[in-house]
């Protein structure tokens, strides 16, 4: 069994730090839970405006309830998260997670810069997948975790707040979220949540009223028809736009204590008659806690039960992880000399292998370079045109390359890690290439330089074949002159004709 202190759910917002400690007996129980509330002003639509002051007023806080050095579970709050559905063509684990990678950098366009992501596949079949892709900003989160651990915590996961309800409420009642809306009221703002299949496949966050107000008098009856017209809109959107008509949500959950609660609820249920409209309480959470003290919690206990084993969503960059550290100073000072002979002999082994490889290579493009030369003579004692020989020589000068000297080229452009596996002559006018990579990027960036070298006449990626640590592509690269030689032979014409090879 883990320790209670692996078992420390954390929220953060405007309002506050709140934290729940969890123990498990029949079920899952809050044995001791914890507020802190801040300031006006020191955490500012969901960004740290005065981060030194928070992480005084947090250290000061954390020694007090006795959790420095433990483990919690953090939730991002829904504005810094974003959801994206992609179509993959491939249903191979490791090819998936690379494609992702590769997708998300390339082609999707986020409001932020340096995503981090995690993803769920929804489905997978005849070699294509379905995946919800969860993105946040890196940036905050590695805000948010200097400034927990700065205070003296050790962050584990960063979860979708969510999900971290919706594990609270499951636990609860034993709820199954397949096409279920959760309405999270706050006392500044709502959260929409949409489920599908126990995912969130869409998530939104109102900000339809002032704090100060529903403390006071509550959900005002224009407020509450301003709210139920909104998510009656954002019902049809699941509907008809992320489901083209073949779902709809069927059942509401109403979570959170704000004055004109029921009220929204009973509005919203004649509004909705063939939909099955609950308010969710977590009253009973704790027999510790008095009245509905515990519905203030719900989200950090969701987040304190997750375990090791679930696969709920992680946006914490491995990075941010913390690592295991040996305080003993001379087995440190030990492992680092082991690792540095480690390093050096790797070095030198790989240097000597690289030279043979080169030699290799060299040898093979000096005999692709003669092959080339001896070709064009064939062709011109074969040819029964009348040709100057002094001309043919003049063209096998002009397209004998430096064996050596294209080697270095080649060599050099490798990205970082790269290494040229093979090289050999495959037909007359161009040369193979087997190469070795670290991730797809670096293949890309390799195929786009090959495409720009001086003696380079187009180059083309064959295929790859990959493993979560390697790349294999194989590459064809035509010489400039060949390319030229092709194109003119099939459009039949010249400059000296006045028309261009394209047209």
């Amino acid at each position: 069994m883990i320790t209670g202190l692996n078992r420390i759910g954390l929220t953060i917002d405007h309002t506050g730090v709140r934290y729940v400690k969890a123990k498990k007996k029949k079920g899952w129980e809050i044995e001791k839970s914890g507020f802190l509330p801040f300031a006006a002003g020191l955490i500012v639509e969901d960004q740290f405006t005065a981060v030194e002051e928070l992480r005084n007023q947090l250290k000061h806080w954390v020694k007090a309830e006795k959790l420095t050095g433990a483990f919690v579970t953090v939730s991002i709050p829904t504005s810094q998260v974003i959801i994206r559905k992609l179509f993959i063509e491939s249903s191979n684990a490791k090819e998936l997670k690379q494609l992702i990678e590769l997708e998300i950098e390339t082609a999707l366009h986020l409001p932020f810069e340096k995503p981090v992501y995690d993803y769920v596949i929804i489905s997978s079949a005849n070699d294509r997948s379905e995946v919800l892709v969860y993105v946040s900003p890196l940036k905050w989160i590695q805000q948010c975790v200097a400034l927990l651990e700065g205070a003296g915590l050790k962050v584990k996961y960063a979860e979708l707040a969510s999900t971290a309800l919706a594990r609270a409420i499951k636990e609860k009642n034993d709820t199954k979220l397949e096409s279920t809306m959760l309405i999270n009221l706050d006392d500044s703002n709502i959260e929409i949540y949409m489920f599908h299949n126990s995912q969130p496949v869409f998530m939104r966050v109102m900000n339809e009223y002032e704090q100060l107000a529903i403390k006071e008098t509550g959900l005002a009856p224009e407020l509450i028809a301003s709210i139920n017209a909104e998510i009656s809109r954002l019902l049809n959107f699941y509907q008809y736009s992320i489901h083209e008509g073949q779902s709809k949500i069927t059942h509401t959950l109403v979570t959170g204590n704000v004055i004109g609660k029921e009220q929204l609820i009973s509005e919203f249920s004649l509004l909705q008659p063939d939909m099955l409209v609950e308010s969710q309480s977590f009253a009973s959470s704790s027999p510790q806690m008095k009245g509905n003290e515990a519905d203030e919690y719900r989200m950090a206990f969701g987040l304190a039960i997750r375990e090791n084993k679930d696969k709920a969503i992680n946006l914490l960059p491995e990075r941010s992880i913390n690592k295991k550290q040996f305080s003993a100073q001379l087995v440190v000072a030990g492992v680092l000399w082991f690792a540095c002979l480690i390093v050096i002999v790797s070095l030198y082994a790989g240097a000597s292998s690289s030279l043979q490889k080169q030699t290799k290579a060299a040898d093979a493009l000096t005999q692709s370079n003669a092959l080339l030369e001896q070709e064009l003579a064939n062709l011109n004692k074969q040819s029964q045109l009348d040709v100057d020989p002094e001309s043919v020589i003049k063209s096998i000068r002009e397209h004998r390359q430096d064996a050596v000297a294209v080697l270095d080229q080649l060599q050099d452009h490798l990205p970082a890690l790269a290494a040229i596996q093979t090289m050999e002559y495959s037909k007359p006018g161009s040369i193979a290439l087997i190469v070795k990579f670290v991730d797809m990027k670096d293949v890309a960036d390799y195929l786009s330089v090959l495409r720009t070298l001086p003696f380079s006449g187009g180059a083309l990626l064959q295929g790859f074949t990959g493993t979560e640590t390697q790349q294999i592509a194989r590459f064809e690269m035509k010489w400039k002159g060949q390319l030229e030689s092709e194109t003119q032979d099939t459009t039949g014409t010249t400059e000296e004709g006045g028309v261009a090879a394209n047209g």
